[in-house]
């Protein structure tokens, strides 16, 4: 979906989370993960990727402030980020899609972390 130098590790409606492939001209870094949603893009670690899941199951524990037809629809739901100085306005839906990006990359990770020590 991205092209050469990428690992795609997983995708869902609201975006993809991939990191670059480990070459040796390459300025990237192959560790952190690249998480892109809604034309912005996001570099984590591991222990940061895992803090944005927290910081996200918090926010949809919040009762939803938005009235009307459709009020999981509406952008009303704050998510703070692992970044100090950056909050999110989502609505109840693309949070649980962000919840399900995020926590899907992190079982990648996870199970590509087993796979690589079965085969040592």
């Amino acid at each position: 979906m991205l092209g050469k130098g990428t690992n795609t590790l997983y995708s869902n409606k609201i975006g993809i989370a991939f990191q670059w492939q480990k070459t040796t001209n390459c300025r990237r870094n192959s560790n952190t993960i690249n998480v892109l949603f809604n034309n912005m893009g996001f570099r984590f670690d591991i222990v940061e990727l895992k803090v944005f899941l927290q910081d996200i199951e918090f926010s949809l524990s919040k009762p939803i402030e938005c009235k009307g037809d459709n009020p999981k629809d509406c952008q009303s739901m704050i998510l703070e980020t692992p970044l100090s100085q950056l909050s999110l306005a989502m609505s109840y839906n693309e949070l649980l899609l962000m919840k399900d990006l995020v926590a899907g990359t992190l079982f990648e990770l996870e199970l590509a972390s087993i796979l690589n020590k079965i085969v040592q």
